[in-house]
């Protein structure tokens, strides 16, 4: 029985070869946008985990418990970030933690540039890191164009070629590492026009900006111009900077402080409405003395003071389990932090990413409707164009599950030949543009792409779904054309003649 319908299926496309063709093409075409489509989402998964998590950020980022909001990593109008007041009691629970790969302290925030000659100062986000151990964890995502990275315990400033721009544009000083000199390749085209007149900087005067206003101004040599190897566009929104120049800046200098004594605090801890009680030159009366601190704070190390911590998980680990997990260690253990995952860190960066991939399954969804709303249709025409065929066949006895199965066959082997062609060619399509390596400095393309470079890519686990999805479409627009089909009838066929 299974060969005669194998016979009359393969009769019946070859006889109605432009209705199969029709059909062929919408399946064809279908089956290439949902190959290449989840091929593309699946390049921008890659890429946005292999740019920001394994060379950015990691998956965690640790805060401080008194971080109101998750989104520090890009978010220009944000307050300064409350750093994290025991760092080392967070550093010793993440050393013992068995499913971290490694982390990096690292303190970040606005420091205004000042010139002499500019009438207004220019703001740059600024990350003050061990750029070594921030290279060694996270498989050195910085490229040095000019000068050279910090020495280890070196004080200076890397500028990302962003900045320079920046700072040029602003400022019109065109930042140059120490002991070089100007690379005409890496001149703006403005710049090349003026290079003449190209007034150059190898340091820059920086000043933090805090809430308390507690900040210095410290002279930053600059010792070299770095840049991401993907994502330039977006994360050479940072320079980097030593951390001991960073907390010099942003007024973190607490390390030579001493304890005072009772009687100095007292003093400090005075309401002003009691200053006469000073001035008097006799004892402080007791009513002051109730106001007077008698337990002195600890004083807080410069070694213990920093912003965040990058955290990076081993290969395998889940980042939501690991997130509760962590943050029920900080709570439990009364540790003054917590983690937030690397998407809540980086904010509208990462949302834009979440609806690009949103947007794209949203087109592969709606090719995937529109073909089974056209396949159904031309399968639903066909089987009425049948009607004498099909009549005649209930004719002589045929049954209705053979009409069905007849049906199904035919729309099955459309699907196998022309589906399996579609999906051939969206493989060979996502190997031309991964071959062709298509890059761009816009910021919106790089999420698109996932990176500086077009690089669509198919696991085994994607080939998979797009089987499934062309077996769905398949199944649901064949099932209105069967209901047409089953209720043709001997009579029917009589009265179509």
């Amino acid at each position: 029985m299974f060969r005669l319908l194998v016979q009359f299926a393969f009769r019946n496309l070859f006889r109605h070869k432009g209705k199969s063709l029709v059909v062929g093409s919408i399946l064809c075409f279908g089956a290439f946008i949902m190959t290449f489509g989840n091929g593309v989402i699946s390049g921008l998964n890659e890429g946005l985990t292999q740019h920001l998590i394994q060379q950015f950020c990691g998956h965690i980022v640790v805060v401080s418990d008194k971080q109101e909001t998750d989104n520090i990593l890009i978010n220009p109008m944000a307050r300064p970030i409350e750093p994290i007041r025991q760092y080392k009691i967070v550093e010793e629970a993440l050393k013992n933690n068995a499913n971290i790969q490694g982390f990096v302290p690292a303190l970040q925030g606005y420091a205004m540039i000042l010139d002499d000659v500019a009438p207004d100062p220019d703001y740059v986000m600024v990350v003050g890191v061990d750029i070594n151990r921030y290279q060694s964890v996270f498989n050195t995502p910085l490229k040095v164009l000019e000068g050279r990275l910090n020495h280890s315990g070196e004080a200076g400033l890397l500028v990302t070629p962003k900045n320079r721009e920046r700072i040029y544009d602003f400022l019109n000083i065109w930042t140059i590492p120490q002991g070089g000199t100007v690379v005409e390749a890496h001149l703006t085209e403005d710049a090349k026009k003026r290079k003449t007149e190209l007034r150059t900087k190898d340091s820059l005067v920086l000043i933090g900006s805090n809430e308390k206003q507690s900040t210095l101004d410290v002279v930053a040599p600059i010792l070299g111009v770095v840049k991401f190897k993907a994502l330039n566009g977006i994360l050479g929104l940072y320079n980097f900077v030593d951390v001991d120049t960073f907390r010099q800046t942003m007024g973190f200098i607490q390390a030579e402080q001493k304890p005072v004594s009772k009687k100095t605090q007292a003093i400090l801890d005075i309401d002003e409405t009691n200053l006469d009680a000073l001035l008097s030159g006799g004892p402080i009366p007791d009513h002051v003395k109730k106001e007077v601190k008698t337990d002195v704070p600890a004083i807080l190390k410069n070694d213990e003071v920093y912003t965040q911590v990058f955290v990076k998980l081993k290969p395998q680990i889940t980042l939501k389990t690991e997130l509760d997990k962590m943050n029920a260690q900080f709570k439990k253990q009364g540790i003054p932090a917590r983690a937030i995952s690397w998407k809540n860190a980086l904010g509208e960066i990462a949302q834009t990413a979440s609806l690009m991939k949103f947007a794209l399954f949203l087109f592969v969804g709606f090719v995937f409707f529109v073909a089974i709303v056209i396949v159904m249709n031309t399968l639903s025409m066909a089987a009425l164009e049948r009607t004498a065929e099909l009549g005649m066949m209930r004719a002589i006895g045929v049954q209705k599950w053979f009409v069905s199965a007849l049906f199904f066959l035919e729309t099955s082997l459309l699907a196998l030949f022309f589906g399996g062609l579609g999906m051939g060619l969206g493989v060979f399509a996502i190997k031309v543009f991964a071959w062709l390596k298509l890059s761009t400095d816009n910021d919106f393309l790089q999420l698109f792409y996932g990176g500086d470079t077009f690089h669509p890519l198919l696991h085994a686990s994607d080939v998979m779904i797009c089987v499934v999805q062309l077996v769905f479409v398949t199944i649901l627009s064949v099932l209105y054309p069967l209901w047409v089909a089953r209720k043709i009838t001997a009579l029917d066929a009589v009265s179509r003649d």
